[in-house]
């Protein structure tokens, strides 16, 4: 059964990313299968984790966008032992608060969960 955790707080600072990275990595130290999407355009959790997202080919705009498949934009974190998705990378910056966006980022990860193992 796949789970859906949202840390969301509209103050800066109260640490929402470094709470996400952290239950990432608790929840993959138990065998989880656990994937952080980076919804932030600085792409904070991303650089947390180690990864520079200019560096990356593609984002998860690619996959809003319909551009490229979502498993191509997952980057395996195995030292960490979770995957992430980052909004930056090559791709413009885009607005994803709407419905259709949303409702293409809840088939993509539907999808992933059924098609592919994340970690």
């Amino acid at each position: 059964m796949t789970e859906v955790l949202a840390v969301v707080n509209q103050k800066g600072g109260v640490g929402k990313t470094t709470s996400c990275i952290n239950i990432c990595a608790s929840l993959s130290k138990t065998k989880r299968k656990t994937l952080l999407v980076d919804l932030d355009p600085q792409s904070n959790a991303t650089r947390g984790c180690g990864v520079d997202p200019h560096a990356l080919n593609h984002s998860i705009n690619d996959a809003l966008l319909g551009r490229n498949e979502t498993e191509q934009c997952l980057v395996p974190l195995n030292d960490l032992g979770f995957t992430i998705s980052s909004v930056e990378g090559s791709s413009p910056k885009v607005s994803i608060f709407t419905n259709n966006r949303i409702i293409i980022i809840d088939t993509g990860i539907d999808k992933m969960n059924t098609q592919k193992n994340l970690t």
